[in-house]
């Protein structure tokens, strides 16, 4: 309640709905057109997905991260600066749209954990079916990985 000059007058606010923070800001999704919260929602999934493809070798990380971001520049252009700035994940959309490559380190770094994590795979489950298929795995993304574009320069 407000006064103002001996009158009394009512303040009215609406409590926006919000699902999580940007640095300082509230991400509001109380009034998103219904197209602008199915690619919010759909752009989350996709970075927590691509998340878990960084400790999963199976799962591919950038093209989800990648396709988060296109996803967030169609919602929420504060969720597409976040995820850009993300220390884990800006250099993949940056490197993207900048058609500069992936590091020569990177590749490295990731082949090794790709064979690492599948062969300590096939070591757990010890079913021959599984050597086959993990093997085949493995074979298709260390060549997406080799075919990628190698950074020149890194930044």
């Amino acid at each position: 309640m407000i006064k103002f000059s001996g009158k009394k007058k009512y303040l009215i606010r609406a409590r926006p709905k919000f699902i999580g923070y940007s640095n300082s800001d509230l991400l509001v999704i109380d009034n998103m057109e219904p197209r602008r919260v199915f690619f919010f929602s759909l752009g989350v999934i996709l970075l927590g997905v691509g998340a878990v493809g960084a400790v999963l070798p199976v799962l591919p990380t950038t093209p989800l991260v990648i396709a988060s971001a296109f996803c967030f520049g169609k919602s929420s252009k504060r969720a597409e600066k976040w995820v850009s700035r993300n220390r884990y994940f800006g250099s993949y959309i940056n490197n993207y749209k900048t058609k500069k490559g992936v590091p020569q380190d990177v590749k490295i770094k990731s082949l090794i954990f790709l064979w690492v994590m599948l062969v300590a795979s096939m070591l757990i489950t010890n079913q021959g079916y599984l050597y086959i298929l993990l093997t085949m795995v493995g074979i298709g993304v260390s060549a997406h990985i080799l075919l990628l574009k190698t950074m020149v320069n890194p930044e």
